[in-house]
């Protein structure tokens, strides 16, 4: 029988996200709301991520709210919460807006408001913002917001960032 290192130890052990979802369906659903703001307050993991399943926007923001919520607390919530006060709560932190999966999965997530789409996207090269316009993945309203921030970018952009984006999408750029 061999110990655990004093790092393994310390270590929290990451669950599949399915068993995230089956803690928070079996012991935090039936919690009313303010035990759940509260919890999300002072959790610690497993419950900080299964709270990351809550539909209430109060326990989301909540959750951010709690020092031990980090980047995938914050790409849980951008995958799966559904009012755009919890998913406004992710882009408020500037490291969590940052982060490639969150932005990935906020973009996939149909109920970003448009004004957060248009946040999320703003600053990015347009070669990636034309990337979002055409991608499969996205749902057709975040194509749209897509499609908005790159005629926008597009009309502010440095000349040669434009060249490089008509080169390199082969002058598709122009049907978006």
């Amino acid at each position: 029988m061999t110990e655990a290192s004093p790092d393994e130890a310390s270590e929290p052990t990451r669950l599949p996200e399915t068993n995230y979802r089956q803690r928070y369906q079996a012991m935090l659903h039936d919690l009313s709301q303010a035990a759940r703001v509260d919890l999300a307050h002072r959790a610690q993991e497993p419950d900080l991520s299964a709270l990351c399943f809550d539909p209430l926007p109060a326990v989301v923001l909540a959750l951010f709210e709690n020092s031990r919520a980090g980047l995938p607390h914050a790409r849980l919530v951008a995958r799966h919460h559904r009012t755009s006060q919890g998913l406004d709560a992710v882009l408020r932190k500037g490291a969590f807006a940052n982060d490639t999966a969150v932005r990935r999965e906020l973009l996939r997530n149909p109920q970003v408001p448009p004004a957060a789409l248009q946040r999320l996207l703003g600053g990015r090269p347009l070669l990636e913002i034309w990337t979002a316009a055409t991608s499969r993945e996205l749902p057709e309203q975040n194509k749209h917001g897509a499609r908005d921030a790159l005629r926008k970018r597009f009309a502010q952009g440095a000349a040669e960032e434009r060249v490089d984006l008509i080169m390199r999408s082969e002058g598709r750029c122009w049907r978006c």
